[in-house]
């Protein structure tokens, strides 16, 4: 009984390499929006008085909304964090406001034929 079921799960365990990159919300992906939303702010910029090296971009309630094999129809909450630099002067309600500030995306997941995946935001 005991070798039936071991190389059953080997099998599995194989057939689930590789696929992690293959999610709404896997590191890769991830990465890759937040390189786009850093980029689109870019030219925005951060506001005086608020360290742009440490905005944090966060995304939340990630989530599956359709799919075939070779793409992912997703959607998540985006956040921005911004923090004053020492010293600075800023109205506190205003930044916990901005900071709370939720903005809904929607983006797909592709894979790549040679390997990794592709990130488009609508």
């Amino acid at each position: 009984m005991i070798r039936k079921c071991i190389p059953m799960a080997m099998s599995l365990l194989l057939a689930g390499c590789g696929s992690g990159d293959f999610t709404c919300s896997s590191g890769p992906v991830v990465e890759k929006l937040t390189a786009f939303y850093r980029e689109a702010t870019a030219p925005v910029g951060v506001p005086d008085g608020f360290d742009a090296t440490k905005t944090v971009h966060r995304f939340e309630d990630i989530r599956q909304q359709g799919a075939n094999d070779h793409q992912l129809v997703c959607a998540a909450t985006y956040y921005t964090t911004m923090v004053p630099k020492p010293g600075a002067t800023y109205d506190k309600d205003a930044l916990d406001w901005a900071n709370k500030l939720a903005q809904p995306i929607n983006y797909t997941v592709e894979k790549l034929d040679k390997g990794g995946v592709y990130v488009t935001v609508r």
